[in-house]
Order: C-alpha cells, then structure tokens, then sequence
C-alpha cells in the first residue's frame, strides 16, 4: 500500500521539499520485493521514480501529489495515494538583515559564513531562497565602496584594507536574480558597533 509524508508543508519557491516514503508491500512466498514508484508533483513537471526523491516547485502555488508503487510481479500490484494541497508555496523568498553587528576586533576574521550561520560578527542577509545572481556592496557614508561579494556565502567583517572600520552608520546595497528568475534589490543601513 503506497504512503508517503512531505516536509516542509509551507516553503518558498526554490526550496527542496523532502518526501518520506513508507510504501508497503506484502510478497507471497518466494517474491522478492522489487518494487517501482512514480511521484506526481502536481506541476506538470517530469515524474520521479526514486523511492525517497526531493522536488523543487519554480511556483507559487498550493499542490497536490500523488504517489503510484507497484511490484514487478506477474500480476502485477500497484496502489496509488493522492494528498490534496499537502504543499503550500509562496513566491521567491525575502531577506533579513540585521540592523546592527559587531566584528572580531581582535583581529581581522574570515568573510565565509560558517555552516549553520547567525555570526553575529559578519554583517550579511540571510538569503531564505536559492539565487542564481547575487551582489552585496558595503559603501561608507560618504560613498565610498569598501567591501563588494558575489557570493552569497560570504559576508562583511567590519575590516578594510586591514583596519577594523570606525563605529558609524555604513550602506548595503544587495541585488540579484532568486532561482525563480526574480529580480530582487535592497538598500539600507547598518551600524557598525566596537
């Protein structure tokens, strides 16, 4: 009998949804359990014949999706499950960004994000949907461009040329293209504490 779960059930376009398969099938004396399965997604996307696969949805939309496992056994037995709506997706993410930071003033840091994030000594927005362009600026208040990336996974730390910068209001300026082919652009400020 096909069953499955997915998580999460609220995403933003471009995140991975995860399925749990807990298909079962009962074989007969001898049968082997090779088993076969389809997943719809409800998008009009290719269908999936992995047994645990992951989807990514390029709308915003609510969606419905089936799964369909059979055995290879003559006859053949399949079953088939539809989950109406389980999966809610809004549009191309947002991005927060904190309004203060403070960086390692003893001594100039790495500008790579660590896994799991939050380092509340580099200034950077925590980008929430995948992106297929990107740019952060950091501009002084008089304009002066002090530290530029393209990599989402780097952030600033506080330091030009060397020198920790001076406590003072400085300028993001982030844009770039979400996964979904959305343009996105933000400005705004953030202090700089020692």
């Amino acid at each position: 009998m096909a069953g499955f779960e997915v998580n999460p059930i609220f995403m933003w376009v471009g995140q991975p949804l995860n399925t749990y398969n807990y298909t079962s099938i009962a074989a007969g004396p001898g049968q082997s359990k090779d088993i076969w399965y389809e997943w719809d997604w409800g998008d009009h996307s290719p269908k999936n014949t992995d047994e645990n696969p992951t989807h990514m949805y390029l709308k915003a939309g609510t969606y419905s999706i089936t799964l369909t496992s059979g055995t290879y056994t003559d006859p053949q037995c399949s079953s088939t499950i539809t989950k109406i709506d389980v999966v809610t997706i809004d549009t191309a993410g947002d991005m927060i960004f904190p309004n203060t930071f403070r960086p390692n003033a003893s001594g100039e840091q790495s500008d790579v994000i660590p896994i799991g994030g939050n380092r509340n000594y580099l200034f950077y927005p925590p980008v929430i949907t995948p992106t297929r362009k990107y740019s952060l600026q950091i501009y002084t208040r008089w304009g002066q461009l002090i530290y530029q990336t393209t990599d989402p996974n780097r952030g600033w730390n506080g330091y030009f040329r060397g020198q920790l910068c001076s406590e003072d209001v400085y300028f993001y300026r982030v844009e770039g293209v979400y996964e979904t082919g959305e343009p996105f652009l933000k400005v705004g400020d953030v202090t700089l504490l020692r």
